[in-house]
Formats: C-alpha cells, structure tokens, sequence
C-alpha cells in the first residue's frame, strides 16, 4: 500500500476519533434541540421557532446564541500517487446569530427560548458585484463542482470548553 494513502487514511480515522471524542463530551453536558414552525421559506420571511436547552448539570456559559447561515460546497479531485480522492470544501456564504440569553450559569434541566429570525430579501444573491467573481461561481455551477448553497438554522450554547451546538437544514427559495 502507497505510505501516501496511508497517512491519507490514518488522518482520517484521527479525526473520526476526535469527532466521536468531542460528541460524548459535549452529550455528557446535555443537548440542543430546535423546533421550527416550518423548513420550508421564502427570502423577507420570517424564521419563528424554539430552542429548548435540556442540560444535565449546570453550565457556566458566555450565551446562547441561534443563527441561520448558507453553505456552499466545491469538490476537487486531488492526485496522490495512483489514486484521485476527492477534497471537499465548505464556504460559508450568508452568516447571521443573534443572542438569547447572556453570560451567567444556565441551569439543569429543561428551558426553552422563543425566536424570530428574518431571511434576508437577497438571501440568494443572483450577483457578487464583481464580475470575475459572478463568471467563476456560475462556471463551477456549471460544471458541478460548486453546489447550491445549503440553509441551517443553527444554535449554540457558548460554554468554556466545548460548546453545545445544534443545527438543522432548511428550504429557501
């Protein structure tokens, strides 16, 4: 076997690890849930939902935190020896939070937050501004290497340590 792959394989179980490690964690503090009136927006709506914080002890935290962001993916093939893995790249192309709750000790058990958030009238941008740049996202579009931005609704709790955080997919149209 290729020491290329090798490494290749043994950074990725190294981060499949990591990624289990800081999920235990994070589930031993508690969770996030987020209940949505609907998944399905258009831009100038309106996001109205919950966030319910189930903690199993309590937390010293900076704030509580829900957002809404897009996500764009590209895949490139890259050559290491004899074979072409794919490497995918998030790009973050529309970021909003807001708070909920400030710093203090949030408490154990059960508590929910009511909230509204406004999907941005150009919340999917037909233009950058810049034409090198429209040309280029409209060519990888194109040629399937650049997807469809993706939607989350997202909330964090910011804790020291590791943060609590949940997030899940929305339609905007």
């Amino acid at each position: 076997m290729d020491t290329t792959l090798v490494i290749v394989l043994s950074v990725i179980g190294a981060g499949i690890l990591i990624a289990i490690i800081f999920k235990i964690i994070s589930m031993m503090k508690g969770e996030i849930e987020i209940n949505l009136n609907s998944f399905n927006f258009s831009q100038g709506d309106s996001i109205n939902g919950k966030i319910i914080l189930k903690l199993r002890k309590p937390v010293e935290a900076k704030s509580l935190k829900v957002g809404l962001i897009a996500e764009s993916s590209s895949n490139n093939r890259v050559n290491i020896g004899n074979s072409t893995p794919t490497n995918s790249q998030k790009s973050a192309l529309f970021s909003f939070s807001q708070p909920l709750d400030g710093e203090k000790t949030y408490t154990s058990g059960q508590t929910e937050y009511n909230f509204s958030i406004n999907v941005p009238r150009n919340a999917i941008p037909s233009s950058t501004g810049n034409a090198v740049a429209d040309t280029m996202i409209k060519t990888a579009q194109i040629i399937g290497n650049l997807s469809s931005p993706k939607w989350y609704v997202t909330a964090e709790l910011d804790v020291h340590g590791w943060n609590l955080s949940k997030r899940i997919p929305v339609n905007i149209a």
